[in-house]
This record gives C-alpha cells, structure tokens and sequence, in this order.
C-alpha cells in the first residue's frame, strides 16, 4: 500500500506544484479586505504580514526577527510599509504576529470589525508570541489537501496528515489517518485518529513516523 505524508505547511488559498512548478489562488482576501481588517489593529504592537507570491514575496507593517528568518531559511524578498502599501494585492492571508498580553485588544478590535468575508484563527501560540491569521472562510487546509488528491491521483484515504492548532481540523479530517501533536490544540486532538508521543519540539512527526509506519 503506498501511502502519501503532508504535514500542516500547507498554504492558505494556493496550491502549488512543485514539479511543474504551476500554482493556482483561490478563495483570495480582496484588496479592499486587507484594508478594512488591517486598519483597526495596525495601531497595536504587532507585526501583519501579507504573502503577494507565496513565501517568495512578502510584504509587513515593520521588519522583525520574524522577517528576517523568513529571508535566510525561504529566501523571501521583503518590503515594509503601512496599511494602503500592503493593500496593493488580493492576498491567501494575513498573518498577524503578537505578544500574548495584547491577544484581548486584539481579540476585541476583531469582534468589533467581523465580516461574513473572512475569520480570525490562532495558528502559534508559544513562550511570548502568538500568530492569528484573516482568511476567507472557504479556506482551510483540507481543501487544499483534496486539490492536491485531485490532481496527483492519489485517494484521500492514502494520506497520513500531521497538525497541531485549529487551522489543522479541515486537513486531519479529510486525510485517511489523521496525527495531533501531543502539544495540540484540544478540538485538533478531538479529530484525529492518533496523538503523537512527543511534541513538535522534541520532532513529534518524525518519531511517530519512525515507530508507527517505517519500522511498524
């Protein structure tokens, strides 16, 4: 039985093919979204980060640690600006990077400002920062996982999908066997088959991976 691995990297509103090296958008943040959910919280402490071409192309608010990471391990080109510069392209998302002391403010700019064109989802949280990411509602990793099926041939029923945060439902659901890190988000573990022994931190995926499938 052959069976076909994805983790929860997968992007928000683009499939890609890598072989053929073709990508197609879908279910995008209009230009005018962007604006509207970016000015009620651009005056917080955060960094929103709009993705114009993948991880190839990156446009935020302000340079950070997290900008310039992004630069060394994707190679990605970065520019900085306000609001209107990062309104200039329909987007997959808007990632929002924060400290967790400001998520309340955050949380209550956003209730203030909903719309039936996007929601609001925690995709990070850890030791002082926390990633909230806008999408249309359309958009979730199962559906890309479903592309993705589609066009290599190969049955949802032969995929093994890691996840850990709530962004990670859709992809665990749609797969055949569907793997939670331990240091998952409880309603991620409610859906999966199976919950690793370690975390990501301790590489969750590559021990379950090794005990359970290549030496099972």
């Amino acid at each position: 039985m052959k069976k076909a691995f994805c983790s929860d990297r997968l992007p928000a509103g683009r499939w890609t093919d890598r072989e053929s090296d073709t990508f197609e958008k879908y279910f995008l943040l209009s230009r005018e979204d962007i604006r509207t959910i970016l000015t009620p919280i651009a005056h917080l402490d955060l960094n929103a980060i709009v993705y114009i071409n993948g991880y190839d192309e990156i446009a935020s608010l302000r340079m950070d640690d997290f900008m310039r990471d992004s630069q060394r391990r994707n190679k990605s080109i970065v520019s900085t600006g306000d609001v209107d510069y990062l309104s200039r392209y329909d987007t997959g998302k808007i990632e929002v990077h924060l400290k967790p002391e400001d998520l309340p403010e955050f949380m209550a700019a956003c209730e203030a400002n909903k719309s039936d064109h996007w929601i609001v989802i925690k995709t990070f949280e850890g030791y002082g920062h926390v990633t909230m990411e806008f999408v249309d509602p359309r958009v979730n990793k199962g559906y890309a996982l479903r592309k993705f099926s589609e066009k290599r041939g190969i049955p949802l029923s032969e995929f093994m999908a890691f996840g850990d945060m709530d962004n990670d439902i859709g992809l665990l659901r749609e797969a055949g066997w569907g793997v939670c890190l331990i240091n998952g988000a409880p309603a991620t573990k409610a859906v999966a088959q199976a919950i690793t022994e370690y975390s990501v931190e301790e590489d969750g995926v590559g021990r379950y991976l090794e005990t359970h499938w290549f030496n099972r």
